[in-house]
């Protein structure tokens, strides 16, 4: 089913956009719109630049609002080759290029445009070493300005659906959920609690969270009480799972009465590992003596590709 079928391409488009809607990001018109060509009139024939969707959401870390240019890309997995993903990255550079003086840009935002998503999707099947090796052919052109580009396959795209998946869970039982950017000295940033994800935290292989959440207190009523929600997308092990309690630690994030952590990982194949790890920290006591705090392990949903994929974002269209 290649690209050239326009209901794949439109039909993956609108799923694109139905996953950066759910990550909190903010869309900036509609989809499928042109935008003028600037800096490329004589290669394009005066053709304009077509934006499959566009967002604005804030980045805690440049402390001011961002705009994503979202290129949004279905094929037969054997057409993404290097040579294509090159011809993506040209129009995704080209087009970011001209969005800096659009004035159909800048009616919808005025927030800088400096970071791009190529959310690549391949539809009959997928080889993640495949992709990474052929990405990794690449090269990025010179540009007229500054810009990062970020590329998810299937691989990265089906892990943002299983942090979807949960958080909505999480969500369902709760009074409130926020994202946790915490400061970075170096940048001379402030701790953050927002609603959605930048694209660095999608990369990141750890994402924190707070949730407050109502629990029974010993005179029959409930109280409100702030845990602690840790997402880690790198693989368990005795190390890693060492490294996140001692990152925890370093980010002051002990004060929580409750830890949750969810492993992207099946529970089976990793639970010896998960069991002698909670065995060493409870003997770590740490918050009030009184009642220590607790730290729980909790696996996120997994979806394995074209078999098992998240009903409510792949096929949210689809009856």
């Amino acid at each position: 089913m290649p690209e050239n079928q326009n209901v794949s391409g439109e039909h993956w488009t609108r799923e694109s956009v139905a996953i950066a809607k759910q990550l909190g990001w903010t869309q900036k018109g509609t989809s499928n719109f042109d935008i003028e060509c600037t800096h490329h009139r004589k290669e394009r024939r005066g053709q304009p630049h077509g934006v499959d969707s566009f967002f604005e959401y804030y980045d805690p870390y440049n402390q001011g609002s961002q705009g994503i240019l979202v290129e949004s890309k279905c094929w037969q997995f054997k057409n993404i080759t290097t040579s294509n993903i090159k011809k993506w990255i040209k129009q995704i550079t080209d087009c970011m290029e001209c969005m800096q003086v659009s004035p159909t840009i800048q009616a919808l935002s005025t927030a800088p445009i400096q970071n791009a998503l190529l959310m690549c999707w391949a539809n009959d099947e997928y080889d993640s070493d495949e992709f990474v090796a052929e990405l990794s052919k690449v090269g990025i052109a010179n540009k007229r300005y500054p810009c990062n580009i970020f590329v998810a396959s299937n691989r990265e795209i089906l892990k943002w659906c299983s942090l979807i998946s949960t958080v909505n869970t999480i969500k369902s039982s709760c009074q409130s959920f926020k994202y946790i950017y915490p400061n970075v000295p170096t940048l001379g940033t402030n701790l953050i609690l927002a609603d959605h994800l930048t694209l660095t935290h999608l990369f990141s292989k750890y994402i924190f969270a707070e949730v407050k959440q109502s629990v029974p207190n010993r005179t029959g009523g409930n109280d409100i009480i702030s845990k602690l929600v840790v997402f880690c997308f790198e693989p368990a092990s005795v190390q890693s799972l060492d490294f996140l309690y001692d990152l925890i630690k370093r980010l002051n994030f002990q004060s929580y009465p409750l830890c949750e952590v969810y492993l992207y990982d099946r529970e089976v194949s990793v639970r010896h590992i998960t069991a002698d790890f909670l065995r060493r920290i409870s003997a770590q006591p740490y918050g009030d003596l009184q009642s220590p705090s607790i730290l729980e392990i909790k696996y996120l949903d997994i979806f394995d590709g074209m078999a098992n994929i998240p009903d409510a974002i792949i096929r949210f269209e689809e009856v």
